[in-house]
């Protein structure tokens, strides 16, 4: 796991983060309202894509009339894949879906990761659709970000390369839900997609609109995907330059499958033939099994 530095892999658990919170995500932080000029993040490449790994890139920079005001930069990627919502309620929800639930703290470092936590912050889990304290559903997925606030060097443009792990195989990951309200191309903060995808799924039990209830509450197959490359900006005088105010939309693209080893009887008999080793030696030319005991990190 070193190769990834410091880059952190964080469990969205606090309040306002998703599978939980409001749809005006982080309605209590001070947001920059002034002009970002040419504060931008480039479109993401994504290389190396593995089985449960991918290498996402995007260039960035930020504008002189920021650049001397900044406190710090967080660079992040966010990943979300939710394959299915129980729909409880109705939801009734307004605000900016610009505004991201990424805010750059808690999690663990990859160095710190056990089988536990890498379970507990990639593994699939099922967790409340909320608006303030209101349950409106449970979403079922991944989601979590990879975040690194050491990358930036005071420069004001680079390049970023943010290796993200905790991917499923064979999956297919990038973006739905994108254009909810008929919005400009943009960022579309995750919770506002579980919002939007609850509403599309819930059946009135009462066709009125008397009571909010969903007759078919019950889990409901849904393709709900969010994948962004951006930076979270804190400037000098504690207000903040929102991940969703830079974020760009990465690309589709699917994972590989796991690879899988060929059982004995499969083997070509040729190899079958010279799997005898005289000494304990393997010759030059000569094919071998090895078997490992006691395998240690």
């Amino acid at each position: 796991m070193g190769r990834f530095g410091k880059a952190v892999a964080a469990l969205a658990v606090a309040a306002c983060m998703m599978f939980g919170g409001v749809a005006t995500a982080n309605a209590d932080e001070n947001y920059y309202e002034g002009d970002l000029g040419n504060t931008t993040v480039g479109t993401p490449a994504v290389s190396e894509v593995g089985s449960h790994t991918a290498n996402v890139s995007f260039t960035y920079s930020i504008d002189p009339s920021i650049l001397p005001k900044v406190a710090s930069v967080c660079f992040a990627v966010e990943v979300m894949r939710v394959t299915s919502i129980k729909p409880i309620n109705l939801p009734q929800f307004g605000g900016n879906p610009r505004y991201s639930e990424v805010n750059c703290q808690g999690g663990t470092s990859d160095g710190d990761l056990t089988a536990g936590s890498y379970q507990s912050i990639f593994g699939a889990k099922t967790s409340p659709v909320k608006i303030g304290d209101e349950v409106e559903g449970e979403s079922t997925g991944q989601y979590f970000m990879a975040y690194d606030t050491n990358l930036w060097n005071h420069a004001a443009s680079g390049t970023v390369q943010m290796p993200v792990i905790g991917l499923q195989p064979n999956t297919k990951y990038g973006n739905t839900y994108n254009d909810v309200i008929n919005l400009n191309p943009g960022y579309v903060d995750s919770q506002w997609k579980l919002l939007e995808a609850t509403q599309d799924i819930c059946k009135l039990a009462d066709p009125t609109g008397a009571s909010l209830a969903c007759s078919n509450a019950y889990d409901q197959q849904v393709d709900v995907r969010s994948l962004y490359a951006g930076m979270r900006i804190v400037l000098k005088d504690g207000s903040a330059i929102n991940f969703g105010q830079t974020a760009k939309a990465i690309d589709d693209f699917t994972t590989k499958s796991e690879p899988t080893a060929k059982p004995a009887e499969a083997l070509p008999s040729k190899t079958d033939a010279k799997l005898e080793v005289s000494g304990g030696h393997a010759k030059p030319g000569q094919t071998a099994r090895v078997y490992i005991d006691n395998l240690k990190a």
